[in-house]
């Protein structure tokens, strides 16, 4: 229409929501003045496209359009593409409404009021949309600040606190992470393939930091080689004080660093460590571990501010935890779907129940990873897929790994699946294998 105010395309049905664009409609008759009954249902005839006024005819017959007057012609179509639920439905739709990972405070309460609008609170509404916001906040910091309000909590103070806290634990995250000590900060990518730990002589290395030159007692950064915690100890290389073996200059190999005499050693392959596509086919290597004990290595992590001792394992391709463990300590945190399959090296699948992202610090690290969550009850395991995120401080550990070449490991048989599913055949699929230590079995795990 020349010299109208605004411009309103044609309804599209797959795209477009017949509530807002009707109301658009009213908004374009105010604004170009259209209030005459007639020039009210041929402007709207012609705007909303061709496709649309067909579907009109046919929902009219034996009538025609300009037998029945704009509100009839609207109802008519407000009928076919927005019919009216029971408020059981819109209301079922509000109460499951979580606050999904990464969601804002403000996004949320968005979306929790778009889902309202339909529910006929009335003036109930203020009420359900708080309650709605402390039980579906999905963040137990958040939900325990305004539990502890009380019944008095309005919408508006619950809103205020529950956004103030999230500015507050990103400005703490912040501080943290610009501390005077180097920090690492990386989210894992979603299927992106990583460095190999090892190079052409299979030996076992650490990418090195940026820059900066390491102490030459340990071949750590952020610390001067006077105040090093290793400047009185003995190498086992060389027998000479100041240093360890690891960095020790008369020692060809660094790191494959000689072992004291009353280390026990056992030279198993324990975990396969290689990670691949179902398609492809590389060498595969496996962790000998050296240790004067046999209890499991534990590494306390901090997961959404919640702390929790994990196990080691560096066969376990990816990171896991029971599902069991997982409701204790996040009741609230919504699981996302997984594609991933651990069976066991007898056969047997294990229940995955999904996989959700955490923001995990350690030691000055922050990183978001992914953790899988399963059915069967056992310790939640730090696996490689989180190693190869986070530097772990093997000093504190006194743990000393090199590579072994293994063979004899296999996927799923390709018979194991139908013809017709391919998808679920390119899905990524892992292998457990059973470990024995102390007496006890130790499930550690293989992406194939």
């Amino acid at each position: 229409m020349a010299g109208s105010v605004g411009r309103l395309g044609p309804f599209n049905p797959e795209h477009d929501d017949w509530t807002l664009y009707s109301e658009r409609v009213d908004f374009y008759f105010i604004a170009n003045g259209i209030t005459g009954a007639d020039k009210k249902r041929a402007t709207f005839l012609s705007l909303i496209g061709a496709d649309t006024y067909k579907t009109l005819r046919c929902l009219l017959v034996p009538e025609a359009p300009t037998d029945k007057s704009y509100e009839e012609l609207k109802k008519k179509l407000e009928d076919h593409f927005a019919p009216k639920r029971s408020q059981i439905y819109y209301r079922s739709e509000f109460y499951r409404c979580i606050r999904k990972p990464h969601m804002s405070v403000a996004e949320y309460m968005s979306r929790l009021r778009s889902l309202a609008k339909d529910c006929g609170f009335g003036a109930q509404l203020d009420v359900m949309l708080r309650d709605r916001l402390i039980c579906g906040i999905n963040d137990a910091a958040i939900q325990k600040r305004l539990l502890s309000e009380g019944d008095d909590l309005t919408l508006k103070d619950a809103l205020q606190h529950a956004t103030s806290l999230e500015l507050a634990m990103k400005d703490s995250k912040e501080l943290h992470l610009n501390g005077s000590d180097p920090v690492h900060s990386t989210r894992a990518g979603a299927g992106g393939r990583h460095q190999k730990p090892h190079n052409h002589n299979g030996q076992y290395h650490t990418a090195g930091g940026g820059g900066k030159r390491n102490c030459y007692r340990c071949g750590q950064s952020g610390h001067a080689p006077d105040k090093c915690r290793y400047k009185t100890a003995t190498c086992f290389n060389c027998n000479k004080t100041g240093h360890i073996s690891s960095v020790c200059r008369s020692n060809p190999r660094r790191s494959t660093p000689s072992r004291p005499s009353d280390y026990k050693t056992t030279d198993r392959p324990v975990h396969d460590i290689h990670t691949s596509d179902t398609t492809n086919t590389r060498d595969e290597y496996s962790f000998t571990v050296r240790t004067g004990r046999m209890d499991p290595i534990i590494v306390d992590v901090l997961m959404d501010d919640v702390s929790v001792k994990m196990e080691l394992d560096t066969g376990s391709s990816v990171s896991i935890m029971s599902l069991e463990t997982f409701r204790s300590h996040f009741p609230f945190k919504v699981l996302e779907e997984s594609s991933t399959r651990l069976r066991t090296y007898s056969g047997e699948l294990l229940t995955v129940q999904g996989i959700v992202h955490v923001n995990v610090v350690y030691k000055k690290q922050a990183v978001v990873l992914p953790l899988h969550i399963v059915s069967e009850k056992g310790p939640t395991l730090f696996g490689r897929e989180w190693l190869f995120e986070i530097k772990l401080d093997w000093h504190e550990h006194q743990l000393i790994l090199r590579y072994t070449p293994t063979t004899g490991l296999t996927g799923l048989d390709d018979d194991e699946y139908d013809d017709d599913d391919d998808d679920e055949k390119r899905s990524r699929t892992t292998l457990v294998v059973p470990l024995e230590s102390s007496g006890k079995d130790k499930v550690v795990y293989k992406v194939w």
